[in-house]
């Protein structure tokens, strides 16, 4: 079956702009990124898999500490992963959090938690998601609840997460960065999936004003759109042990774009 989604772009795009143009503050030429670095603190929600595990293992491979968020069924997933980071950050490095980020409290909670165990937030990427193709196929008159669904994780979710870390970022005196995962189909918007696509448009658009309200009152705090393409992931529909289909990019491919140049990791190839 082609994809109904086209081809995935040249690259993945993290911009304070959401364009496909990498902003320079990710992108920088010195060996030692100001927040890309040992030490920092990278916070990924929507971590137990796909993109979100793959950027946690490419922090912790950066030498950051990394706090793990993702909803509580998929804890057993979630310890896995941190047990495998721990292995490449260090025991003490990784802390783990089951966290439902269409629940404000669990968020808060959450927060709490990394600020009383490292006290600093250096990434914050906000990247939980759900996409099933049978909930969001159909048409936009139709199937409210998944509507509801779509949108509470991948819009209020992202805002939740937003509101709750963003005010204690903006009191650190270290540069720290906020990453918001949207999609391709938020800017393209192919039919047939309706709430996705407004869910990420959505996102595109919160990004854009997050990025210019800190970019004029709290500059040392940076706010990008990460863009991803067609991704092999289960919120694009692979299912496990299903091979890749050409065109597809895998996490990993998707993630090592966007990390400074100074980044080697045998496991994440460069395309």
């Amino acid at each position: 079956m082609p994809n109904p989604r086209g081809p995935s772009p040249a690259r993945a795009a993290l911009s304070g702009t959401a364009s496909f143009s990498p902003a320079p503050s990710i992108h920088a030429n010195d060996e030692t990124h100001p927040i890309l670095h040992a030490g920092r603190v990278a916070v990924v929600t929507g971590a137990a898999a796909g993109i979100g595990a793959a950027a946690a293992r490419a922090f912790a491979e950066l030498g950051m500490k990394v706090a793990l968020a993702d909803v509580p069924a998929r804890e057993p997933q979630l310890a896995a992963l941190g047990k495998e980071l721990e292995g490449i950050a260090g025991e003490g490095n990784i802390l783990v959090v089951p966290t439902d980020v269409t629940d404000l409290k669990q968020v808060q909670s959450f927060r709490d938690k990394v600020y009383e165990t490292w006290h600093e937030v250096g990434v914050l990427l906000n990247n939980a998601g759900i996409g099933s193709f049978d909930a969001r196929r159909g048409t936009s008159w139709e199937n409210l609840d998944a509507w509801h669904g779509i949108l509470n994780v991948n819009l209020f979710g992202v805002i939740n997460v937003q509101q709750t870390f963003v005010p204690s970022m903006l009191h650190q005196e270290n540069p720290a960065m906020v990453i918001n995962t949207g999609s391709k189909q938020g800017i393209t918007n192919p039919p047939g999936h309706a709430a996705y696509n407004a869910s990420k448009a959505a996102v595109k658009s919160l990004t854009e004003s997050l990025a210019h309200e800190l970019r004029t009152n709290h500059p040392s705090v940076t706010a990008h759109l990460f863009v991803p393409g067609w991704t092999h992931t289960g919120i694009g529909g692979a299912k496990p042990g299903q091979e890749k289909p050409a065109g597809a990019w895998t996490s990993e491919e998707t993630v090592r774009p966007s990390l400074p140049p100074s980044f080697h990791h045998p496991s994440l190839p460069l395309t």
